[in-house]
């Protein structure tokens, strides 16, 4: 805001600077150069400059602003008419103070006193009205011209400052919304996770107790590793590293569970747990208890690019089934706030087996 009216008021003093340095530079090539003509001149583009200063600095603020158009209207040409009345009788009398010959300001050239006027004291009554009305007209024209030139440029400059308003507002909108969005798959993934020990306790409590350590390995990176905009991917690999050797724990050897990731790759950084729902989703639904099974989870890193592939059986062997839940769905958004068009996903679904792969940028 004060960065705006800093430019604003700057711009409006080079302006006015370059206005009252034409006189100066048009007297300069006189030979009978006259001080007086000059300060006369700067005294003409006074009222001008006045008209300027109200209207900026009271009218628009007031009126313009607030969306009151007729009354701005409205008391901006009242102000108009009465600097130029006053004005325009001050500016008359300093020329005729310091100009001895009236009839060489005639307006047009084609002026002819003769045929327009019947006699002398007509003339002497009429030449200084008619100078003064086209002197009034012309301080008018030029006032509503500065006063449409202040007004367009107030409006940039405002527009500019709300659409950079709007920046703010809409960026803190979308880190609000990350967040929740973030927030709402810790819960869901813990709920799958808690749900997988429960199920050991029974079946081997020692593997159970290392199912829990493992779980506390997770939990410390989603409470504290991830609570930022970026994590680093080896990080983030790690831990899902944790979670697959977790989901290890508690299957049989009747599914084939295969994670790889690079062996040496140079460590970026990326969003946390932006991969969580879909790696979740392969083990939710491509497991099968009573017979043979897989998941493949593979990164690869091409280029500028971090892609994810995971291939999981369909034990259900139902067409077009639709593995849809709030971790995944909360991903998508989370990926379209994020990158906007410059991810690629993509998702196919068939009686045999499920396919993922998911591209995003370093």
């Amino acid at each position: 805001m004060r960065s705006r009216r800093i430019n604003e008021n700057l711009i409006y003093f080079i302006i006015w600077l370059i206005v009252f340095s034409f006189p100066a530079l048009r007297f300069r090539k006189e030979i009978d150069y006259d001080l007086a003509k000059l300060i006369i001149e700067w005294i003409k583009l006074t009222p001008i400059l006045l008209i300027f200063f109200i209207n900026n600095s009271l009218l628009i603020p007031r009126y313009l602003v607030s969306s009151k158009y007729t009354k701005y209207l409205l008391s901006m040409s009242l102000l108009i008419l009465i600097v130029v009345l006053v004005f325009a009788h001050l500016v008359d009398d300093l020329d005729n103070l310091f100009s001895s010959d009236i009839v060489v300001k005639q307006p047009f050239h084609h002026f002819n006193f003769k045929e327009n006027f019947d006699n002398v004291d007509q003339l002497k009554v009429s030449v200084p009205i008619y100078f003064f009305l086209e002197r009034m007209i012309d301080m008018i024209v030029v006032s509503y011209l500065i006063v449409g030139f202040n007004v367009a440029l107030k409006l940039v400059f405002r527009r500019k400052e709300e659409e950079k308003q709007i920046e703010v507002e809409r960026g803190i909108y979308l880190e609000t919304e990350l967040t929740l969005l973030k927030h709402q798959i810790s819960p869901h993934f813990f709920m799958n996770t808690l749900n997988n020990i429960h199920s050991l306790i029974d079946y081997d409590k020692d593997i159970a107790k290392d199912s829990i350590i493992n779980l506390a390995k997770l939990m410390r990176h989603i409470l504290y590793d991830s609570q930022g905009k970026k994590i680093s991917l080896m990080k983030e690999l790690n831990f899902i590293e944790n979670y697959v050797d977790l989901m290890r724990l508690r299957h049989s050897d009747k599914v084939d569970i295969k994670f790889d990731i690079p062996k040496v790759f140079i460590d970026r950084t990326i969003p946390p747990l932006i991969f969580t729902s879909f790696i979740e989703n392969a083990f939710k639904h491509g497991i099968s208890y009573t017979m043979d099974s897989y998941i493949d989870i593979s990164f690869n890193i091409a280029e500028e690019d971090l892609e994810l592939i995971i291939k999981n059986s369909n034990p259900n062997n139902i067409v077009n089934k639709k593995h849809v839940g709030i971790g995944i769905e909360n991903t998508r958004k989370r990926l379209d706030l994020i990158y906007g068009d410059n991810y690629y996903l993509n998702i196919e679904d068939n009686n045999k087996e499920y396919y993922l792969c998911l591209r995003i940028p370093l």
